[in-house]
């Protein structure tokens, strides 16, 4: 049995404003993978500086290379899923409003609720990172 709390209705100007967000999503998405890609490409770029010079680092330029190295390769996941379920959302939802259809849109809400819990790990990771790069740098004195 489906309760109903509230009935929201959504006018000409909320669709449009919602169009304009899917297109929005859209771009939003293509950057995210030029990111993923870039992201990728400079994670292999350190990796191979780090093959190449590794034995002249020091333990901490080490360590902060591998972890730069892992963290690229999960951020640049990380910035795509995000965007997916951004994307999944803005588009499934725009298409539920056109059909009317309710239930549809209702389930969508799934996509944003998985957004808002990929894009905070995303921003953790991002600020743990950012963290223990100043940590290493204030320690090495650069």
């Amino acid at each position: 049995m489906e309760t109903h709390l509230f009935q929201v209705r959504i006018n000409q100007q909320g669709r449009s404003l919602l169009l304009r967000m899917k297109k929005w999503a859209i771009f939003f998405y293509g950057c995210t993978i030029v990111t993923g890609v870039f992201d990728s490409v400079n994670a292999y770029l350190i990796f191979e500086g780090y093959k190449k010079y590794a034995k002249s680092y020091s333990y901490f330029l080490k360590f902060q290379s591998i972890i730069s190295i892992a963290f690229l390769l999960v951020y640049s996941f990380l910035v795509i899923l995000t965007a997916h379920y951004f994307y999944q959302f803005t588009t499934k939802s725009a298409t539920a409003i056109e059909e009317d259809n309710e239930l549809e849109y209702n389930s969508n809400l799934n996509f944003l609720l998985r957004h808002i819990v990929v894009s905070s790990i995303l921003f953790t990771l991002n600020s743990l990172w950012s963290f223990m790069l100043a940590l290493i740098q204030i320690r090495t004195g650069y």
